[in-house]
């Protein structure tokens, strides 16, 4: 006669078995990746202007493979609200460095910057994508950014209203006016200094929605952190 031990009979046990399953389809769930074609399909579709085909497919793509590179990468190509897509475009470069998107998404983040006339910001990112992805052949269409006549005085625009406070707090930046101008009324109704500012760079208009105007970078630190707990929303510190 074989006697088991109370561990050894915890283990045979059915209930045990069934937690054991579960477990370990869920790791392997969470490890599971979505195969870089597949995200090049989607986001083949988006450029062909069928992003409403690719959105309504984001929310299984998150639930079935959680915290994939590829898949953030395409939910930040389909955020409207430009802030919120460096965000996700950040986490892809600070967390998947070695993925294959770490290179795109810090393209991203640069052209972002630039678009919006942060062009010290922009030339640093460069500086890292040069770094981090000598090879990338994102580097040498960074390159080929140059500003037009016409996106000069945009930035014009953009550096002297930075310079009037120092420092602002952007809450948004949208391709559609009538989003920049929602956030805007509703940080109004809060009681907060608001400007809209339109800039335009390869023929992209974005719509800046900075809140404030504070003198030094801890004000700054301070005022986005209060937004950010307050309304559970993403900011950025402009600064020159």
């Amino acid at each position: 006669m074989i006697l088991k031990t109370q561990f050894e009979r915890t283990c045979m046990a059915p209930s045990f078995i069934l937690v054991l399953s579960m477990l370990c389809a869920s790791a392997l769930l969470a490890q599971e990746e979505l195969p870089s074609r597949d995200v090049e399909r989607r986001l083949a579709l988006i450029e062909q202007g069928k992003a409403e085909e690719v959105r309504s497919e984001l929310p299984s793509l998150l639930t079935r493979y959680q915290k994939d590179p590829g898949v953030l990468y395409l939910q930040a190509r389909l955020t409207e609200d430009a802030t919120k897509a460096v965000k996700l475009y950040q986490t892809i470069v600070d967390n998947f460095g070695s993925s294959p998107w770490a290179d795109d998404a810090l393209y991203q983040i640069y052209r972002f910057y630039y678009a919006v006339g942060l062009y010290k910001t922009a030339e640093q990112k460069l500086a890292e994508l040069r770094k981090r992805f000598p090879s990338s052949p994102y580097i040498q269409a960074a390159q080929r950014t140059q500003p037009h006549a016409n996106e000069e005085t945009s930035s014009a625009t953009v550096d002297s209203a930075i310079r009037k406070g120092g420092y602002t707090i952007q809450v948004g930046a949208f391709s559609n006016p009538r989003n920049a101008d929602r956030q805007r009324v509703f940080f109004v109704q809060e009681g907060y200094p608001v400007r809209v500012l339109n800039v335009v760079r390869g023929g992209k208009s974005y719509f800046l929605v900075w809140v404030g105007e504070v003198k030094t970078h801890e004000e700054a630190k301070s005022l986005s952190s209060e937004i950010e707990k307050k309304y559970h929303i993403d900011t950025m510190i402009v600064s020159h």
